[in-house]
């Protein structure tokens, strides 16, 4: 907000809609673009479970479990139980192949060391999932929606009709540009100019005209548009979410769905397993319970997968909403 001399208001910025992402460089609009499909992916992941109130900032619980593969919830300054960053290296062994010293590390870089880690009432340690690892899918997905998302644009752009005279010399230039300007303002009027139109055609036929774009190409937009479609629905079904995306197909049966949504909770199965293995361990080493479950989205999700109904009913899709395969269409040009 800007104030003048006079005591009024010049420009309000937060009221201030100009649209920054037109007038990014390319490089950066496709960081934007993972950016985005990053955040959005994020903010649905990080509200799968429900934790207990007594866990700091279940959020970066989940993020850095997520980023890793581990994290720590120990005693620091912030709070009782607060999730930090966790390596588990040096001393010896379980029987199980796990180092037994844990080095831990905060958001502000603070280091915590502690032995026997497993048995160690000072920290509690969790995994991420049955294969101990990290999850990657969210980063592929996004660069994967973010260069569809380009393509589509360069899609859209050159799609756009627009010829291109070619001018031998700077004469004919100069009289082309003055008509295209009058064109493109919208003159309709008879236009005066001091030369002959006519002196540009050359032989009975006019200059040559340079199409670098290609209007018929627009029709392909919808496989792309289609394609991100798809990506979205792998993303959320990996997600335990799953979207029914049933591309060409004129119909699908409820079990068909049901069987994909099936597939889609076995994944998230393994991240409950292993977060509630860290709960129960921390009830033995605080004496205390821990509430931990799905959020009401994903036990809504779940209820629905134990109904199993017993009709097979087909769910037809709209005539408009089915894609045709570009030889179909080139067939019905023909």
């Amino acid at each position: 907000m800007e104030i003048t001399s006079a005591g009024t208001i010049s420009q309000d910025h937060m009221m201030n809609f100009n649209n920054t992402y037109r007038n990014m460089k390319a490089k950066f609009r496709q960081q934007s673009d993972d950016n985005m499909y990053s955040i959005m992916a994020w903010n649905s992941i990080l509200s799968m479970f429900q934790y207990d109130e007594k866990l700091y900032r279940p959020e970066l619980f989940e993020r850095i479990l997520r980023d890793t593969g581990i994290v720590a919830v120990i005693k620091t300054t912030t709070a009782d139980y607060t999730p930090v960053f966790c390596n588990l290296a040096g001393g010896n062994r379980y029987a199980d192949g796990f180092f037994k010293d844990a080095i831990c590390y905060d958001m502000t870089g603070k280091e915590y060391k502690f032995s026997d880690w497993m048995n160690n009432e000072k920290i509690l340690v969790f995994f991420n999932n049955l294969t101990y690892t990290q999850d990657i899918f969210i980063d592929k997905y996004s660069y994967m929606l973010s260069e569809i998302d380009t393509s589509i644009l360069s899609n859209v752009i050159f799609s756009r009709l627009k010829p291109i005279p070619v001018a031998k010399d700077k004469k004919t230039k100069s009289q082309v540009d003055v008509i295209l300007n009058d064109l493109l303002v919208g003159k309709m009027k008879t236009i005066l100019q001091e030369f002959d139109i006519s002196d540009l055609v050359e032989n009975g036929s006019a200059i040559d005209v340079v199409n670098l774009t290609d209007v018929e190409s627009s029709k392909y937009i919808q496989y792309l548009q289609h394609l991100h479609d798809s990506i979205i629905s792998r993303l959320y079904f990996t997600m335990g979410l799953s979207i029914s995306d049933n591309g060409k197909q004129a119909q699908i049966s409820i079990d068909e769905l049901n069987k994909s949504k099936s597939a889609s909770l076995s994944i998230i199965q393994s991240w409950f397993e292993m977060r509630k293995r860290g709960f129960d361990k921390a009830k033995e080493k605080t004496g205390e319970e821990w509430m931990f479950d799905f959020s009401d989205l994903w036990k809504s999700e779940i209820e629905q997968q134990e109904q199993n109904p017993d009709d097979v009913e087909l769910v037809e899709e709209e005539k408009q909403d089915e894609v045709a395969t570009p030889q179909q269409e080139e067939k019905s040009d023909e």
